[in-house]
């Protein structure tokens, strides 16, 4: 049996231990998502040239499309008295700031600049990189260049890549310009928790850092929405009257299309009861015979690569009916349409 993938499944949004979207010590082309904030808690810290267990509390929010902006607190002991101790530790306030550049094609790759530890009078932390992702079925690669005049993390090249063979199992592999480190991250999946909620266990298990032989760290991450809620809830099934009304009798292209773990189309019979979705009825002229399946198969793509969800394109007469599940443009069912709609114009043109 083919093995089901889509998009979503990937967690592009993940936070790395260093407190931005990515792996352990690199960040990646992706940003968190706009209306979404992640907190998380991790146990690394690179101070004085040596990797040391300490606590890092981290916030991120998608206050902006694609914009992430993330604060930091790292300690090792809130009770130190930096006046009296010989003991060297951090302390530490910072903040992260991540832009992914839009107008690049999706299915080309993604783009995004950053800094970390922005501003302040101490800085441990601080990196300025760019850096692309491109994915490839269910693996994600991340390749870029930085500069950091504190360590060698992101001085130079660096790169990583992410493979999800399942929904809650990632596999983690980077070079940080300094170090390799490898490892796993868990995630909840999607139907587990309410209001698209996830959480994220990201584990560092081996690193050739002489300082870090024998040592592993851990983040966890808690996604959540900011003011309301940017999933709706499921509701439970009933036909769906919106398009069966309009559909009897529906001549449909007799094909389901989703998005496959691996890029592929599956395909089974049509239905029109099925669950409450977004659907467009548009008046332009449809194609028949075999331009019909595909500019069929061509919306359907397109509206995938989009990251729409359980599409369906059928034809009625002049009239082609496209059925789709709206999980991308959270905040904003007429967004969703809007894009949706200008696809759909430019596939049957």
């Amino acid at each position: 049996a083919l093995m089901t993938y889509s998009t979503s499944s990937a967690k592009d949004d993940s936070l790395s231990l260093n407190g931005f979207s990515g792996l352990y010590n690199v960040p990646n082309a992706h940003v968190t998502e706009y209306g979404t904030g992640i907190a998380s808690y991790s146990d690394m810290m690179f101070f004085n040239d040596e990797y040391r267990h300490n606590n890092n509390i981290v916030g991120s929010f998608g206050v902006l499309p694609h914009v992430e902006v993330s604060g930091r607190i790292a300690w090792f002991n809130s009770h130190t008295n930096f006046f009296e101790s010989e003991e060297p530790e951090a302390r530490d306030l910072s903040a992260n700031i991540k832009i992914n550049i839009p107008f690049i094609p999706e299915d080309w790759f993604h783009l995004a600049i950053g800094e970390q530890d922005v501003g302040g009078a101490a800085s441990f932390f601080d990196a300025q990189y760019i850096v692309a992702s491109k994915r490839i079925g269910p693996v994600r690669i991340d390749a870029g260049v930085g500069k950091n005049d504190t360590t060698g993390r992101l001085d130079g090249a660096f790169g990583g890549v992410e493979f999800s063979p399942f929904e809650w199992i990632s596999l983690l592999a980077e070079y940080d310009a300094q170090d390799t480190n490898t490892g796993f991250r868990l995630s909840t999946p999607e139907s587990w928790l309410p209001k698209g909620a996830r959480v994220d266990l990201t584990v560092l298990a081996d690193s050739d850092n002489e300082t870090a032989n024998g040592k592993s760290f851990y983040g966890v991450g808690f996604k959540f929405p900011l003011g309301g809620g940017f999933t709706k809830e499921r509701p439970k099934q009933h036909p769906r009257t919106d398009v069966a009304e309009l559909s009897r009798p529906f001549k449909s292209v007799p094909m389901h299309y989703a998005a496959s773990k691996f890029g592929r189309v599956k395909s089974r019979k049509n239905t029109v009861t099925d669950t409450p979705r977004n659907a467009v009825h548009s008046s332009i002229s449809a194609p028949t015979n075999s331009a019909s399946l595909a500019t069929s198969k061509e919306i359907a793509k397109r509206l995938e690569k989009h990251g729409f969800e359980r599409i369906d394109v059928g034809i009625q007469g002049n009239t082609l009916i496209v059925a789709f599940e709206n999980n991308v443009y959270n905040r904003s069912e007429i967004d969703a349409i809007s894009v949706a709609l200008n696809t759909i114009t430019d596939a049957a043109k």
